[in-house]
């Protein structure tokens, strides 16, 4: 399967209602206490402008929006999800200031330095060229901006034998240090990872 068709798939199987139900409204473990925690360490606040990269349905980029007063922009591959996102814009009276479009993470479809903060809750593992995805974020990025993500990781390292297969094909997770090298790699400054 080429990187085309694994995105295609990965974005048909998250705009299903299956997923929402089984992963709730934000898509990812920690859900929106998860989302504050990101949003509280990025320093969010009114004025700024925040691009939510796999943005799904418009959890994160909605809650930054009422809760933080930021202007969101949510990004995601499927147009399903987009549709749904505008939907609850609109639905919640956000729509003047939180945007949704269908685009491709690896080739995001914004003008250099433009967002104050990119953010990527629980996708980055799913991307199939991760580097290029890195790189787009900082394109992006103002000087200075900031980049918060949360994400699953994974060290093969600690889990049993039975355990490493499965683990290996969670979509395609990395150490915590394997993604500070990455983000560095694409020319962003991290600080030093835990463990």
């Amino acid at each position: 399967m080429n990187r085309e068709e694994t995105k295609s798939r990965c974005a048909d199987a998250y705009s299903r209602d299956i997923v929402a139900l089984l992963l709730g409204d934000s898509y990812h473990p920690g859900g929106t206490v998860l989302t504050r925690r990101l949003a509280d360490h990025l320093a969010l606040a009114p004025g700024l402008r925040v691009l939510d990269v796999a943005s799904g349905r418009g959890t994160t980029a909605l809650l930054l929006v009422d809760v933080y007063g930021v202007r969101s922009d949510g990004v995601d591959y499927a147009p399903a999800n987009t549709a749904l996102a505008r939907g609850a814009a609109q639905a919640t009276g956000l729509a003047d200031r939180a945007a949704f479009t269908t685009g491709d993470a690896e080739r995001l479809p914004y003008d250099n330095a433009v967002f104050d903060a990119v953010v990527c809750e629980r996708a980055l593992c799913t991307f199939p060229d991760k580097h290029r995805a890195a790189a787009e974020f900082a394109r992006v990025l103002k000087p200075g901006g900031r980049l918060g993500i949360t994400d699953v990781t994974a060290d093969l390292d600690r889990l049993s034998p039975e355990l490493r297969g499965l683990a290996a094909r969670i979509a395609d997770s990395r150490t915590l240090r394997a993604y500070a090298e990455l983000l560095v790699s694409a020319g962003l400054q991290t600080p030093s990872p835990a463990g």
